[in-house]
Order: structure tokens, then C-alpha cells, then sequence
């Protein structure tokens, strides 16, 4: 960190390798003292000038931002737990308080956690009921960021230490004169939003029963719950420090909910027969998620107190807008396992997912699933090897549905466009603004004064057709344990096809305003493989030693493309990325750099072209180097798209 005089050497420095007069740059902060040789300069003293921008009011400092911008934090974390019980039931509860009281100005953290485990076997054990619970709410003054958006944690890097934290009168001090960045005070910053506050409150657990109808049946039933609210308050009162002002306050209330509540009913059969053994899951499931969001702000309070900033007392603008979203999904799936003498083992799982992101016509994904294994180690011929401690071979084949696309991708959407920047009257003159094109008001009624009634604007077209995205997977590997299971690892290797990727491909112009929509599209297949290995050691002496390695490679390619959604990936149409990575590269190949005006003049024309510029590879040999040179250079993936990680402990 430089101090005021430091702060002036450098700057010194800085004007002379330039070229420049560091006094008509920094003359109204400091004198300098040399010999005006830009050859061979030499600095002989450099003297602060004795007030900011000739302010007798604002004395000069040698200020040390970072030390009056941060304090010394402290942390205080508390919790109590109770628990007990019989063999009947189980309770736990667990209560907690941390406050953290920041390091930086006018910044703390404050959360209250609760936590409630219970449960309760009945009716000899055949009923058991149990409520999981998790609670926290938490209340915090983050960092701030001045009249230009700058945060101040950098504010108390970059201010100039010339300028003193408070001024004569004890008001907070800013720039004043040349030579210094608009920036406002940092720890008057943070003064002024010490009224800022976000809150955050989650509640997530779940209530379970569970029904033991036969030895060999139960049906379980649960209900879980995720719920945060979110709130934030933000009070930007009006500043004037230096020649770094803002005229008018303003309240910003942002506050958004979020729920998730998940409904699962199971029924679960097992069987043994001898070296049979059966079990048998069905159930259903139900998913409801729901999200809401408002924003509200306000300007012009008389009085800048935390009680007043509220939207009631504002006696300028006022903004509001929201959202309400929601999402269904409704699931019933079964799964069947079976294994004879724990050496031969089989799976096989079928789900139907319906969702409310999806049209009517294919709202309902059908995704099977099924494994097989074969331990070879438990044959007679590989028990008693003392080389081979396990040996699993195992094949697999499974589809899963994606629907991550948003609660309203299928559907049109269109909204109204109120604002000062639409349009204005002068007398019986309507006129547009600068950003008229974004109104929908029109003077449909032609009174030539008065409230305009709003038309609607397309943000979104429809698209009842949207489907569930589908990933089809064949995987077949091997798991071993060598010399007493102390080598173990697994080696797989997976073919992966991904049909009707769900994407929004970007839209010409010319098909109109919001017309653009969610759209299934592509192809893509992924072959890889995947080997992990671990080794551990105990010694004699209590000493564990292990490590563990992972490697993988993969290549994937497109295979199909529909031209609906070929402007959302890289290539044309004459030059598709169809047998290319997903993650490729489109673009010019270059051929070095240009050594001169002749080689210019030589080469196909192209724009920017000059000595020591990029020349560009006219792959065409048309002589001119436009969008038709252009190529697949690479991807984002490594060369050789193999990782590579090991974990040592002891």
C-alpha cells in the first residue's frame, strides 16, 4: 500500500516514461521537484500540495484506505442439541445462533438454525412414523458499491491516500480538482448503506410412514418440502462527496419465494426362495414447484432516516414489476431386482415422467432401464484364488428424459410495455423517445391527450410440440479387488445417444419480434471409457497409507441436425457440424502473420489486412477471405480428452 508521497513518485515515474509533464497531469495534488530532463530524468523531492483541489475545507491526508475501510471481525457460534429416546423412539432437536460481525465497515451476518430428527415405532413395529426438519433464517449487510457501481473492497486499493477520510468540518472527504478517478469515499459507502439488509429463510425436511402389511411387504408413504424466501432491501440515499454526487435516493425492494413439495408413495415386495431372491418397487410421485418473484422500487424521500424509506412515503417515480412461475411432474415407476446365490444378478426399471413443461400431446416420456452382473469371483473356480479377491462383470442399458427448458418454454408469451420512454405528448402533440420501439401504448382512440391505452408485445412464440429430451446409455464394465482387496478399481466403457436436445436457436430479424421459441432439435452420440484404481495399505504400526487415480476419455459427434436449429451451433449450412464435436470451434484459420506491405498486396483480400497483422487462409481460392473461409479449428476439450486425478491420505 503507498502512502501520499510514495503514491506521487510513481506517478512521476509513470508521466516520464510517457512523454508526459507529470505536472500537467498531477500539478493540483502534488510539486516535483526535477531536473525536466526526459532523457535522464532525476527526481529530486516531490511534495504534497497542502489541500485536495485547493479546498482549504479538505486538507491534504496520508490516508490508509484498507485501514479505516476494514475493522476487526468476531464470530460467535452457539448450538445446544437434545436427544433421547426408547427402543419405540428416536428425537433429536438442535438449535444454533452465529453472528458474524464482518470485517469491512458496516457489514454483519446473523442466522438462527433449527433441526428437529423423530421418530416412532408402533403396533409392534409395524408402523413407523418419522419427521425430518431443517430451519434457518439469516439476516446480513453485504458490501456496497459507490455512485459508479465500483465495490469498495477495491475502492480501498485504488483511492489515492492524498485524499483525507473526513474534511474540516468532519464530513466524509472525496476528489476534488484533477487527477483523480470518479470514485466515491469507500467507508462513506458503506456508511450510507448500512440500511441495507438480505434475508434469507429455508425450511427443507420431510414427514414419513411406514406400513409393514406383510413380513415380506411394505408401503411407504412421504411428504418433503423445500421452501426458501428470499428478501433484500436496498436503500441508495443521496451523496455528495467531491465532484462525485448523486442527486436523488431511492428504495429497491426485491424479495422472491421458492416451494418444492415432493409427494412419494412405494410399495416394496421381497421374496427369498432357496438361492432365489426377488424384489419387487412400484410407486408413484408427484412434484410441485412453484416460484414468485416481486420487484419494487421508488424515488424522492424527504427525509433520509431508515424508518421513512419506505414506498408509501416516495414522492417520485415508482417501479413494480413480478413474475409467477410453476412447474408438475408426475411419475410412476417400477423395478424388479433379482439374484440367484449373490453371484447372478439382474435389474430392470421402467418410469413414466409427465410433465407440465410439455404440451398435452407429449406430456408422458416412457424411460426403461436394465443390469445385469455376474460376480465371477463367487464361482468355485475363483473362491479360493489369492490373486483375484473380486471380480464383477456387469451390462447395463437405461434412458432418462431431460426437461430442463423452463416452466413456460412451450408456450407463447406476450407482455405489456409501460414507461416514460414510449411516448410523450407536447400539448396535442404526441412524439416518440429515443426507446419508442420498446412501448406497446398507442393512441388507439385518437384523443390526443389523456391515458394511453397498451397494446401487447410477442417476447415468445409457441411451441405446443415440445417433447422430452431423451438420452439413450449402454454401459458395460468390470469391478476387481486384487491381493486381498488392496487394489481395487472399475473399468467402464459407455456408448451415449442424446435425441431432441432441447435449445433455442437464435432467429433472423426478418421473422419479426419475439418469434423466437424453444425448439427440440439435434443428435449426438458420446463413446467413452472410464478406469478408476485404488490402493491402501495398513501397516503394523497403525500407519494407513492410500491413493487413488481416476481416468477417462470420451469423443462425441452430432449425427443429426435439423435445420430449424442449425443457427444454435457452430457451422453453416454448406459447412454443417454434423460429425463434429458439439463443443467445436467455427471460425478463419490463420496462416501466420503478414512480414510486409508486398506480401499484402500478394495475398487474398481480406479486411484489417497490414504488415504484422493476422493473415487469414483463403480455404475457397476465391481471393477474398468472407464467411465462406471459415472452418471447424478445434474444440473446447482437451487434445487428447483424457483426466487425470489421484487422491494420496495417510
Amino acid at each position: 500500500m503507498l502512502n501520499a508521497q510514495q503514491r506521487g513518485e510513481v506517478l512521476w515515474q509513470a508521466s516520464v516514461n510517457d512523454g508526459a509533464d507529470p505536472t500537467g497531469g498531477y500539478g493540483e495534488i502534488y510539486n516535483f521537484d526535477w531536473n525536466g530532463d526526459f532523457t535522464n530524468p532525476i527526481l529530486n523531492s516531490v511534495s504534497v500540495q497542502p489541500f485536495v483541489g485547493g479546498d482549504p475545507n479538505v486538507p491534504v491526508g496520508d490516508t490508509d484506505w484498507q485501514d479505516e475501510t476494514y475493522k476487526t471481525g468476531y464470530v460467535h457460534n452457539n448450538d445446544i442439541s437434545i436427544s433421547g429416546g426408547t427402543d419405540k423412539s428416536f428425537h433429536l432437536l438442535n438449535l444454533g445462533y452465529l453472528k458474524n460481525t464482518g470485517v469491512l465497515q458496516h457489514t454483519n451476518y446473523e442466522r438462527y438454525t433449527a433441526k428437529l430428527n423423530s421418530n416412532f415405532n408402533l403396533f409392534n413395529d409395524k408402523l413407523k412414523i418419522g419427521i425430518n426438519t431443517q430451519f434457518s433464517t439469516s439476516d446480513e449487510t453485504l458490501a456496497s458499491p459507490d455512485v459508479g457501481s465500483a465495490p469498495t473492497p477495491s475502492l480501498a486499493i485504488t483511492l489515492a491516500p492524498t485524499i483525507p477520510l473526513r474534511d474540516a468540518n468532519g464530513e466524509f472527504a472525496g476528489p476534488i480538482g484533477a487527477g483523480y478517478s470518479d470514485r466515491n469515499n469507500p467507508v462513506l459507502m458503506q456508511f450510507l448503506n448500512r440500511w441495507d439488509n438480505t434475508e434469507r429463510t429455508s425450511i427443507f425436511g420431510n414427514v414419513y410412514a411406514e406400513w409393514q402389511i406383510l413380513d415380506n411387504l411394505v408401503f411407504r408413504t412421504s411428504v418433503g418440502l423445500d421452501f426458501n424466501d428470499f428478501k433484500r432491501k436496498d436503500i441508495e440515499p443521496t451523496v455528495n462527496n467531491g465532484f462525485v454526487t448523486r442527486g436523488n435516493n431511492r428504495l429497491i425492494l426485491d424479495t422472491n419465494k421458492f416451494s418444492s413439495v415432493v409427494f412419494t408413495n412405494t410399495l416394496n415386495y421381497n421374496l427369498e426362495l432357496g438361492n432365489h431372491r426377488f424384489g419387487v418397487l412400484l410407486g408413484t410421485e408427484s412434484v410441485k414447484n412453484d416460484f414468485d418473484a416481486v420487484f419494487a422500487s421508488a424515488d424522492g424521500f424527504a427525509v433520509e432516516t431508515e424508518n421513512y424509506f419506505v414506498l408509501g412515503a416516495a414522492t417520485g417515480a415508482r417501479t413494480s414489476n413480478g413474475s409467477s412461475s410453476g412447474s408438475r411432474l408426475l411419475s410412476q415407476f417400477g423395478k424388479l431386482n433379482y439374484s440367484f446365490g449373490d453371484k447372478y444378478l439382474a435389474s430392470a426399471t421402467i418410469r413414466r415422467d409427465g410433465s407440465s413443461r410439455f404440451g398435452p400431446d407429449n406430456r408422458y416420456g416412457i424411460f426403461p432401464a436394465f443390469t445385469l452382473g455376474w460376480r465371477i469371483s463367487q464361482e468355485e473356480f475363483l473362491k479360493d484364488n489369492e490373486t483375484i479377491s473380486n471380480l464383477k462383470l456387469r451390462a447395463g442399458y437405461g434412458e432418462v428424459g431431460n426437461q430442463n427448458i423452463g416452466d413456460l418454454a412451450r408456450f407463447g408469451i406476450f407482455e405489456a410495455r409501460y414507461g416514460d420512454n414510449q411516448i410523450s405528448a407536447t400539448g396535442d402533440t404526441f412524439f416518440f423517445n429515443t426507446f419508442y420501439n420498446v412501448g406497446t401504448a398507442y393512441d388507439l382512440n385518437g384523443n390526443n391527450g389523456g391515458t394511453l391505452p397498451s397494446g401487447f408485445v410477442s417476447t415468445q412464440a409457441a411451441n405446443p410440440a415440445l417433447k422430452w429430451e431423451t438420452t439413450k446409455e449402454i454401459n458395460i464394465g468390470v469391478d476387481f479387488g486384487l491381493f486381498n482387496n488392496a487394489v481395487v478399481g472399475s473399468f467402464d466403457y459407455f456408448t451415449r445417444e442424446t435425441d431432441d436436445i432441447l435449445t433455442t436457436p437464435p432467429i433472423a430479424s426478418v421473422i419479426g419480434e419475439g418469434q423466437q421459441r424453444v425448439l427440440n432439435g439435434a443428435s449426438t452420440e458420446t463413446k467413452g471409457w472410464e478406469l478408476s484404481l485404488a490402493y491402501a495399505k495398513t501397516y503394523e504400526s497403525g500407519l494407513s497409507f492410500g491413493v487413488s487415480t481416476n481416468f477417462g476419455a470420451f469423443k462425441d459427434k452430432i449425427t443429426f441436425l435439423p435445420e430449424e436449429v442449425r443457427a444454435a451451433f457452430p457451422g453453416t449450412a454448406e459447412n454443417s457440424i454434423v460429425g463434429q464435436s458439439q463443443f467445436s470451434i467455427f471460425g478463419y484459420k490463420t496462416d501466420g502473420l503478414f512480414q510486409s506491405q508486398a506480401e499484402v498486396d500478394s495475398s487474398a483480400d481480406q479486411v484489417g489486412a497490414r504488415p504484422g497483422g493476422l493473415k487469414f487462409q483463403d480455404l475457397n481460392n476465391d481471393g477474398t477471405i468472407d464467411g465462406d473461409d471459415r472452418d471447424f479449428i478445434g474444440n473446447t476439450l482437451p487434445d487428447s480428452r483424457v483426466w487425470y486425478t489421484h487422491r494420496p491420505w495417510v
